[in-house]
């Protein structure tokens, strides 16, 4: 149940489950079945890392950019998870990342203090 409730207040959007061989698909979908990002899955050491190619679909100014990367990792430390999520672009101006850092961040914090 609380990864739905995360899922539901982080993002109100569905995902797609990839598989997690490299050149699998991804993608994140509004309830209208907009496609709101997508890529594929660039690397992966199930547990501790995927690597995902990620781009914006739904905002112009945004897919142009072109794709991302984002690592997640999972660091075991003690009875913790450390969670590190790396999300980058090879342009130093990206409004993309600008989004994304500025969407994410806080719901997920405050889900993870709950």
């Amino acid at each position: 149940m609380a990864k739905v409730q995360v899922a539901t207040t982080w993002a109100p959007a569905s995902t797609s489950r990839p598989s997690s061989s490299p050149g699998s698909p991804w993608r994140l979908v509004f309830p209208d079945d907009c496609i709101v990002d997508a890529g594929e899955v660039a690397e992966s050491d199930a547990p501790k890392r995927l690597l995902l190619k990620w781009r914006n679909e739904f905002r112009p100014e945004l897919k142009v950019e072109g794709y991302s990367r984002c690592v997640i990792e999972l660091e075991p430390i003690d009875e913790s998870v450390k969670l590190t999520i790396t999300h980058e672009m090879d342009s130093p101006d990206s409004r993309f990342l600008e989004a994304v850092s500025g969407g994410a961040a806080d719901p997920l914090k405050s889900q993870i203090a709950a």
